[in-house]
């Protein structure tokens, strides 16, 4: 097709390998038995779905994260082996006592910056870049919904 038009060279970029992970201890696979006040992770489901739609060049999976500051930091130690250029996070963006995703990386990664807000009373979002093992930085976005967040 590029040759059609006259083209004789085209600029692509490599398809970005993802981490991802969810965090809640209220989470439950799709599949799984829902045990009362447990909700299905349909978020991360979706973003596996893109995944699989071939837009990734490869998806690091970290499954889900319990609501625990120390099982977060560890999530970001295990991502880094993988050497994403974008992580990407379900929950634990919020205010509540058991959103550990902002001090998780304030303590793991040295972040250069990451914002966060309220957007809505029904979402929450946090956006910077984290260090990269190997050099540079990889983009953060983090996010929640109403039925995964604390919302003030």
């Amino acid at each position: 097709m590029a040759a059609s038009v006259g083209a004789a060279a085209l600029q692509v970029w490599r398809r970005p390998r993802v981490a991802l992970f969810s965090t809640g201890d209220e989470l439950a696979m799709p599949g799984e038995p829902l045990k009362p006040g447990a909700i299905y992770n349909s978020t991360a489901s979706r973003l596996r779905g893109l995944a699989a739609g071939g837009w990734l060049r490869r998806s690091i999976d970290l499954g889900i994260v319990p609501d625990k500051l120390d099982a977060t930091r560890d999530a970001l130690r295990r991502r880094r082996g993988n050497e994403p250029i974008l992580v990407l996070t379900c929950g634990g963006v919020s205010v509540g006592e058991e959103d550990h995703l902002k001090p998780a990386l304030q303590a793991e990664e040295p972040a250069r910056s990451v914002v966060g807000g309220n957007q809505s009373r029904a979402s929450h979002l946090a956006f910077g870049s984290v260090r990269r093992g190997g050099g540079g930085e990889a983009l953060y976005i983090g996010a929640c919904r109403a039925t995964r967040c604390r919302a003030p």
